[in-house]
């Protein structure tokens, strides 16, 4: 309980300060700190990122997990409209690279999810499962019976 009542002074205290910044003292305040950031990322390894972007996941999730309605309706409000920001500030080369980024993820997605509903049909043959509706599966076709084996007739 502690812990809690000073985080919260803290934050308190970190408001007030900021709240009390002039504007060029907040920009320069984020600037260092983006390039501090920077800097650890740059000295950082591999492992040492993923670990890092893991444990952030895990942060996400718990602070999302506490999150009340109301809070979660604002916190996707303020992403849109800082989106929004951010696409207008885009410059065309950046908007092109946004776009490319998300068709490879639409493929990717679009290859995997035809793998994974393939995988049941895998080695399948002429092996007939009655628990698998085939004729409802949106990959599978069934049509007419009215091609002949050009061996056996049938």
């Amino acid at each position: 309980m502690q812990m809690q009542e000073r985080l919260e002074a803290q934050t308190s205290r970190q408001a007030s300060l900021r709240a009390a910044q002039t504007p060029l003292r907040t920009q320069l305040r984020l600037s260092e700190q983006l390039q501090r950031q920077a800097a650890l990322r740059a000295a950082g390894t591999p492992l040492q990122t993923q670990i890092c972007l893991e444990e952030q996941a895990e942060c996400q999730a718990a602070f999302r997990a506490i999150e009340m309605p109301l809070q979660t309706q604002i916190r996707l409000e303020e992403q849109a409209q800082q989106q929004a920001v951010n696409r207008v500030r885009d410059t065309a080369e950046q908007l092109q690279a946004r776009r490319i980024v998300h068709a490879e993820m639409q493929t990717e997605h679009r290859r995997n999810f035809m793998h994974n509903n393939w995988s049941i049909f895998n080695d399948s043959g002429l092996q007939y499962d009655p628990s698998i509706n085939y004729h409802n599966h949106p990959l599978i076709v069934i049509g007419l019976m009215i091609k002949k084996c050009q061996f056996c007739d049938v």
